[in-house]
């Protein structure tokens, strides 16, 4: 007994104070990014910094709270037998109930503040990381602020002896009759308010994540919607974990009937038997995998609509990006449409309110109808003129006629009225200007419409032609619109993405290491058995073995559950924005999170077995 406690004392510890250290770290780097000084680049890089560090703050306390919650409430769920022994010796429920919150309470103090240390230690290497891979400006530095270190240990304390607190009230419960029992954790089912609470949670957020998509489908699949999404959907699930792994394993038991080996149908046996100690192996496996489906799957299938997006917005057959004029193609190719809008920003301001800056291109208003096909939900593009704007309808004022103030790309400012709205659909149709707008020098996107038949086979063979001799990229519409969404910007966004999820998952692969191992070592007393009953030591550790890899598979299976419940709301979103198409899902990457998943885990399970005296005969 003593030394199953220290071990579990050791894995609460080293659970939270990994969790306290992430979280310092990415609040120490926004706090370094927000309160930096810059202008121009300096300042969107800064931007960009502290979106992409305040998104990997939510996760990371997502993570923590997940991870360590679902801990702590095992370590003392593993101490049922315990507890009952002090019930029986005249301790009351509060007492008991007291020294579980007691004992979260010192273990959290020394975690956090050791948490606090090593995030601080970690912090200029992870900005120097941000900066190397163009996440961040490459001149910032970490800022000597004291909040995210007393955030960081508040939230683990809090979350420490909120796990806790939930498991005491169970505690409290035990009656002193189980102190007879032989196993650690009651496996006879699970509570009826976890089952409540879980489907309650699950509901509501399939719900809300369905009522987005369909009423607001621009933005269900907005990056922060989209990072939140797996964040609602997997409470739900893990809380439903016990009622959840029954009907696989059952399954597996019949399809193998007769045929499963006897390591395997102990394995199986014996997480049947404890489905509360199975949900709390699976749960990290069950964050890991869902986190990474959902995250993953969600930016490719939003990344492939938008291609699909830019593809029918632009009706142009080829794209001229370099130094060829208009006029020049227009003579190479009689008898093609040729239409050259200039890119540009404009910064608009919603109820004078902070400057919000917006793509837009200057156009020529009467021709750009016959290379791009938008979408034109209120007003006309004939009314756009030098003193006004076309915007998109995901902007904050959409009221044709209306007067909103307007800073230039040059710097100037005036007043624009609205002449028309455009549908944004996912996000990649500009505002429109006059060509008076254009600033001056910039290198135009020529959009050239080809005659048909065998006259425009000609016509591109002779713009490419002329692009070629201007040192020009020409593209087709295709083409273009892949390179446009998967320019350098979309491999910093992917770089993001993965940056966010690594958080994560990397926190979340030491708390498989350290849930399996104690769930492990929780089925010493099989072990022992098994040993007196004949088997070898490789016997022992090969059924050890397919028991983690058992719970590694149930994980992979509720974390695709999760993933299914977010990514199906997403290509509803898609849908109703730009018409059906696949959801892309990340298999590449999923087979190497599951991989990892099973390389931690098993050889955790055979650690746990070899060190404890499970693998002896004696008793």
């Amino acid at each position: 007994m003593p030394s199953r406690r220290y071990a579990d004392l050791a894995g609460s510890f080293t659970t939270l104070t990994l969790g306290v250290a992430v979280v310092t770290s990415m609040l120490l780097t926004l706090a370094s990014s927000a309160t930096a000084d810059g202008v121009g680049d300096d300042h969107d890089a800064l931007v960009t910094t502290n979106a992409l560090t305040g998104t990997a703050v939510g996760t990371a306390v997502f993570a923590t709270v997940f991870v360590v919650a679902s801990t702590f409430a095992f370590a003392v769920a593993r101490r049922r037998r315990e507890l009952a022994l002090l019930r029986g010796i005249g301790a009351t429920p509060g007492q008991v109930r007291g020294m579980v919150l007691r004992e979260a309470l010192l273990l959290s103090l020394p975690a956090g503040l050791l948490g606090c240390l090593l995030g601080r230690l970690a912090t200029p290497e992870l900005i120097r990381w941000l900066g190397e891979h163009e996440l961040a400006p490459a001149w910032l530095t970490m800022r000597h602020v004291t909040w995210p270190y007393y955030t960081a240990f508040a939230t683990g304390v809090v979350v420490a002896l909120a796990g806790a607190a939930v498991a005491a009230r169970q505690a409290a419960r035990v009656r002193p009759v189980e102190a007879l029992r032989t196993a650690a954790v009651d496996g006879t089912g699970s509570p009826r308010t976890r089952i409540v609470v879980g489907a309650v949670l699950l509901t509501s957020a399939v719900a809300y994540l369905g009522f987005t998509a369909v009423v607001t489908p621009d933005e269900a699949i907005h990056r922060k919607h989209r990072t939140l999404a797996p964040m609602l959907v997997i409470p739900g699930v893990a809380l439903l974990a016990p009622a959840l792994v029954g009907p696989p394993l059952r399954a597996l038991g019949r399809m193998t009937r007769g045929r499963e080996p006897i390591a395997l149908e102990l394995a199986r046996s014996g997480v049947l038997a404890s489905p509360r100690r199975a949900a709390a192996t699976v749960a990290p496996v069950l964050m890991t995998v869902a986190l990474s489906v959902s995250l993953l799957g969600a930016t490719d299938t939003v990344d492939a609509a938008k291609v699909r997006d830019a593809e029918q917005r632009i009706t142009a057959e080829l794209v001229v990006e370099g130094p060829v004029s208009a006029d020049e193609l227009r003579a190479a190719a009689p008898g093609s449409t040729v239409v050259a809008p200039v890119a540009t920003t404009v910064a608009l301001t919603p109820a004078d309110s902070m400057w919000v800056e917006l793509d837009a291109l200057a156009v020529d208003p009467g021709a750009i109808r016959t290379v791009m096909d938008l979408e034109v939900t209120a007003g006309s593009l004939a009314d756009l003129t030098d003193d006004a704007i076309v915007v998109p309808d995901g902007w904050a004022q959409t009221t044709v006629g209306a007067v909103i103030p307007a800073r230039m790309a040059d710097g100037t400012e005036r007043s624009l009225r609205i002449a028309a709205v455009v549908a944004e659909r996912t996000g990649g149709t500009p505002a429109l200007l006059t060509l008076r707008h254009a600033p001056l020098g910039a290198a135009p996107s020529t959009l050239v419409n080809l005659p048909d038949g065998d006259a425009g086979a000609a016509a591109g063979a002779a713009v490419r032609a002329v692009a070629a001799g201007s040192g020009a990229t020409v593209r087709t519409d295709a083409e273009w619109a892949r390179a446009d969404v998967h320019g350098d910007s979309a491999e910093r966004r992917r770089l993001a993405v993965y940056f966010v999820l690594g958080v994560a998952v990397l926190y979340a692969g030491v708390a498989i290491a350290n849930t399996t191992a104690m769930s492990t070592a929780d089925q010493a007393p099989v072990w022992r058995a098994l040993r007196m009953a004949g088997a070898t030591r490789a016997q022992v550790a090969r059924t050890a073995a397919l028991e983690a890899a058992l719970m590694v598979g149930l994980g992979v299976l509720l974390g695709a559950l999760a993933a299914a419940a977010t990514l199906v709301p997403l290509w509803t979103a898609v849908t109703l924005l730009i018409g059906p198409g696949p959801v892309a899902l990340p298999w590449g990457s999923a087979g190497l999170v599951v991989a990892a998943c099973a390389a931690i885990a098993v050889p955790a399970a055979l650690l746990s077995v070899s060190a404890g005296r499970g693998v002896r005969a004696e008793l």
